[in-house]
């Protein structure tokens, strides 16, 4: 294949990385293997990459489905067997085949759309040339009874791996009007849109997704703050998520009242009580977070934080806060922005603060 042979796409500002990849699949007749942990957003992106390109799409769960609704059902016609054409495979142009849930169905309906994913037909049923099929799939540490691909099938895909995107959940929660402290707790605490499964039964199985803290928003709508409990958010996204979260509820904090605390430290006081304190700490270590570079690609003081700041602007005001902080809270100010930024450890600033405190270690 010749260099020029190979189509790529311009990918729009602001636009989902994942769509820029699928594309370059639709326009090369690759067919993409996404894998992701379940409730990351994979179903959501392949919908949203679809809408984006004026592409209808077909959703297919082949964990719901049997061998006979993926192959068509048979008929008998001049005497020799054909199999009808399945009412889900798609007539149109321009379309895109999303088999979702892939590697849970059973071996018989996997056999069934092997043709699907490597011909684009089911028997004599073809997909026009314009159309793409996606698979997405779990993988094997999630727990989630999947079917292992044949080796064969496995090297003719194209495998992707899709992990939660911090910005553009944010985005989609804020045009589905999620209730702000959702959106404010997730951009100070981004470890908390995803935290991996674990072996409890119960409620303590829960485990937070994308897709249990859209269930977290539509139960806080219906109850208001005042009425959401432990048990309550605990059922949706675990034990830890739910207790920081129903903590930054209670301290009642916005952005808006973190970013004032920030650039006037001197309204806290010398001993802001700690919850307070914390969530403070988790504000400023979310702007180190938005600097587009670490100092180790040599742009860091060119980018910005979400409020404009450079990144070492952000480390000056760290060690205007510390003048109004106690020995406490500097030292746990100090060891949460190194844990972020890899400027601050040589920062002159926050080193003579660490010093004044006696852990200059």
């Amino acid at each position: 294949m010749q260099q020029d042979d190979f189509q790529a796409s311009s990918p729009e500002p602001n636009e989902d990385p994942l769509f820029e990849i699928l594309e370059r699949a639709r326009l090369n007749g690759f067919t993409p293997m996404l894998w992701g942990p379940p409730g990351v957003g994979k179903t959501q992106r392949v919908k949203a990459f679809a809408k984006s390109r004026n592409l209808h799409v077909t959703t297919l769960a082949v964990s719901q489905i049997d061998a006979v609704d993926a192959r068509g059902l048979p008929s008998i016609f001049n005497g020799r067997t054909i199999y009808n054409r399945p009412s889900w495979l798609p007539r149109e142009e321009n379309c895109v085949v999303f088999l979702d849930e892939f590697t849970n169905g059973s071996p018989p309906v996997m056999r069934a759309t092997y043709e699907l994913v490597l011909e684009h037909r089911i028997g004599d049923h073809v997909l026009h040339p314009s159309c793409m099929v996606i698979c997405a799939g779990n993988r094997p540490e999630d727990r989630a009874a999947i079917q292992p691909l044949p080796l064969p099938l496995t090297n003719r895909l194209w495998q992707i791996d899709v992990a939660p995107e911090l910005s553009l959940w944010i985005s989609y929660a804020e045009s589905r009007q999620f209730p702000r402290v959702i959106v404010d707790f997730i951009t100070l605490y981004p470890e908390f849109l995803y935290t991996k499964p674990n072996a409890n039964a119960g409620a303590d199985s829960a485990f937070a997704t994308p897709r249990s803290w859209e269930s977290v928003a539509t139960l806080l709508s219906c109850v208001g703050n005042d009425r959401l409990d432990f048990e309550q958010v605990r059922g949706f996204i675990g034990s830890k998520a739910a207790r920081e979260f129903l903590s930054f509820i209670r301290i009642g904090q916005s952005l808006a009242d973190l970013k004032a605390q920030f650039e006037d430290p001197a309204s806290m006081g010398a001993a802001p009580p700690w919850e307070e304190f914390q969530h403070l700490v988790g504000y400023i270590c979310s702007e180190l977070r938005e600097v587009h570079h670490h100092a180790s690609h040599g742009t860091a003081r060119k980018s910005t934080s979400s409020s404009g700041l450079a990144h070492n602007e952000v480390l000056d005001m760290v060690v205007a806060l510390t003048k109004h902080l106690d020995q406490d809270r500097i030292e746990f100010l100090i060891r949460e922005v190194i844990q972020v930024s890899d400027l601050a450890r040589d920062h002159r600033g926050l080193r003579n603060a660490l010093q004044s405190t006696g852990e200059a270690n």
